[in-house]
């Protein structure tokens, strides 16, 4: 498994620690892209680890995810706590620390961030159990499958 699926990025806004790639350990949220085969990768880890975890799924683009990874996502989601898509942030690919500017977006009042950073924080907030989901698939909006995240602390 490989990484570049996200992780860093919703380790830092759950101000949680990044664990790496998965290695088929029981993890708390698994992290993937929205592709099939990212999705058929997180569904053979899900399904061989105790428990359910949240499985978060990053957008690879600004394009709503097709029918394939969307019924892949469906088909997942019962197998898992939850199942949040994560919007693009287009202007991440344009900074050279795209991580400062997440790390400013968890501090900054919502009202005052574009439309697709607030997106974001809410598919993020969903994972963190702030704000309810009323379907498994979030209708949120991100190749590879693998890495966890570890709390460094009770939420």
């Amino acid at each position: 498994m490989s990484g570049g699926v996200g992780t860093t990025s919703l380790a830092t806004a759950l101000r949680a620690q990044d664990g790496g790639v998965h290695r088929g350990q029981r993890v708390q949220v698994l992290v993937c892209r929205a592709t099939t085969e990212s999705l058929l990768r997180a569904a053979t880890a899900i399904g061989r680890m105790p428990g359910q975890p949240i499985l978060a799924v990053n957008a690879v683009d600004g394009a709503r995810p097709g029918r394939a990874v969307t019924a892949r996502m469906t088909l997942i989601a019962p197998y898992t706590a939850r199942t949040v898509l994560l919007p693009h942030v287009a202007r991440w690919r344009e900074l050279p620390r795209p991580i400062d500017d997440i790390q400013a977006l968890t501090t900054a009042a919502r009202r005052d961030l574009d439309r697709s950073s607030r997106r974001w924080l809410d598919a993020v907030d969903q994972i963190a159990g702030a704000a309810p989901i009323a379907p498994r698939v979030a209708s949120t909006l991100v190749p590879m499958v693998g890495h966890v995240l570890r709390p460094e602390r009770a939420r």
